[in-house]
This record gives structure tokens, C-alpha cells and sequence, in this order.
């Protein structure tokens, strides 16, 4: 036996259904959203991570450079110390 329709009912009914499928599109955007700005973030970091590792690289050459200077002037000077 077919079920009466009754029109305030379905009205609300297709209200809820709007008003999720609304949300649930505006999540998608939001969501799509925080993922470029996660992209993009996690890419800046990596750039900044790669800069620091060049640097730390560049002051441990420069540093064993120094050393090496040092020591060879040692070596050499005219006392024979």
C-alpha cells in the first residue's frame, strides 16, 4: 500500500538534503584547499631544509679548510716548532 505523500514533509525532507549536499560540496572545497596550502607549505619547507643543509655543508668545508691552513703554517714556521 503506497505511503501518502504529505508536501511539508517532503519539503523539509528535500531542504535537508539540500543543505547536506551544500555542505558537503563546500567541505570538498575547503579540504581541497588545506591540501595546496599543505603542498605549498611542505615545498617552502623543503627549499628552507635544503638551504640550511648547503649551509651547514659550506661551514664544515670552510672549517676544515681553516684547520688545514692552520696546521700547515704551524708546520712551517721559521722556529721549527
Amino acid at each position: 500500500m503506497p505511503v501518502p505523500v504529505v508536501p511539508e514533509l517532503l519539503r523539509a525532507k528535500v531542504k535537508v538534503f539540500l543543505d547536506l549536499y551544500r555542505k558537503t560540496r563546500q567541505l570538498e572545497r575547503f579540504n581541497a584547499e588545506l591540501e595546496q596550502r599543505v603542498a605549498e607549505r611542505t615545498a617552502e619547507l623543503q627549499r628552507f631544509n635544503e638551504q640550511l643543509e648547503l649551509r651547514i655543508k659550506e661551514r664544515r668545508t670552510s672549517g676544515k679548510q681553516r684547520l688545514r691552513n692552520c696546521s700547515k703554517r704551524r708546520r712551517w714556521t721559521p722556529s721549527g716548532n
